[in-house]
């Protein structure tokens, strides 16, 4: 709001007395980034003991990909032909708004729906290294790749299964969107 009103002003739209805004606190937090040796600890793991779950935490540490859009992914969402998967859903828990007589205390839903932005409606590459790892999976169109059937997983499961992970391979508790920071740092250092 004060960028929209100083702009006004300077272009002569808007000439009210000066504004004292107030200050709020951000609740930004700090860009969480896997260190390398982690991160391949973590790689060299979820191969070790691959799985469907596990290769759908490889796919996001290879692609940067969200984990609602990770969750949402199922076998029709790849072309082996073209060695691509397509993100067209996402998968969500949000708060419930509609009380229903079936479930008057129910505060959150889940809903499938389509991703963040018309920009996030993308092709990607399947990584070449996990080619092979992908056609071992024999997922069909309806399955969703997290859990290999067609019952989808939601977000909050997946970040409480990778919280485990990470304990498990003794390293530092991070939130799995740092899986997406971590893979943007890896491009950027790869030039």
């Amino acid at each position: 709001l004060r960028s929209i009103l100083n702009f006004a002003a300077k272009g002569g739209v808007y000439t009210s007395e000066p504004i004292r805004y107030p200050h709020l606190a951000g609740t930004s937090q700090e860009v969480q980034i896997m260190k390398l040796a982690n991160y391949n600890q973590l790689e060299k793991f979820l191969i070790d003991n691959i799985s469907d779950f596990h290769f759908g935490l490889l796919l996001c540490m290879h692609t940067g990909i969200r984990i609602g859009e990770l969750c949402g992914l199922r076998g029709g969402d790849f072309n082996f032909t073209t060695e691509t998967f397509e993100i067209h859903r996402t998968i969500s828990r949000i708060r419930n708004t509609e009380s229903t007589p079936e479930h008057p205390d129910t505060k959150t839903k889940v809903i499938i729906g389509t991703p963040k932005s018309t920009s996030s409606l993308r092709t990607i590459p399947v990584p070449r290294q996990l080619l092979s790892l992908l056609q071992r999976q024999h997922l069909s169109p309806d399955e969703y790749l997290m859990t290999g059937t067609a019952h989808y997983t939601e977000p909050r499961n997946v970040q409480r299964r990778f919280k485990n992970i990470l304990e498990k391979c003794d390293l530092p508790p991070v939130t799995f969107h740092s899986l997406r920071h971590s893979f943007a740092t890896r491009c950027i250092e790869k030039g």
